[in-house]
């Protein structure tokens, strides 16, 4: 028996502000159930997504790239606009990733509010949840 299986060495959760509404999934999850070219866009972060599951973060990645200490970006393309992703090393587990803000990208640079929006959302978290720095390694 032949099994095409694909074993995940990582794995994600998103970001849920204090009444357990992930802003970032209720995004992906209209993207999903649009069409055109919103459709296309959601295909595309699917596939970033299963990239992050197979091969976590590296610097090499040209998807992923750090913004701050801690904090990464993974940038996805589609002809009609593109949509970026801050998501940092989950705090308290092992090879998992916390999703925490998205965004549509209208310049080549990262906003800085994005960038301070995604600290907040991080440290917010590990208030609630605890854990520890998430400064890269």
């Amino acid at each position: 028996m032949n099994d095409n299986r694909i074993i995940y060495k990582y794995d994600f959760e998103f970001y849920e502000d204090d009444n357990h509404i992930s802003q970032t999934y209720l995004l992906l999850k209209n993207l999903a159930n649009s069409s055109g070219y919103q459709r296309g866009l959601f295909k595309s972060v699917y596939k970033k997504f299963e990239k992050l599951k197979l091969l976590g973060i590296r610097s090499e990645l040209p998807d992923f790239e750090p913004v701050s200490d801690g904090l990464w970006q993974m940038r996805t393309k589609h002809p009609e606009g593109s949509l970026r992703i801050i998501l940092s090393e989950h705090p308290t587990k092992e090879k998992h990733f916390l999703i925490l803000n998205c965004y549509n990208i209208r310049s080549f640079r990262t906003p800085m509010y994005e960038i301070e929006k995604g600290t907040e959302m991080y440290e917010s978290f590990v208030q609630r949840y605890g854990g520890g720095s998430h400064e890269i390694e």
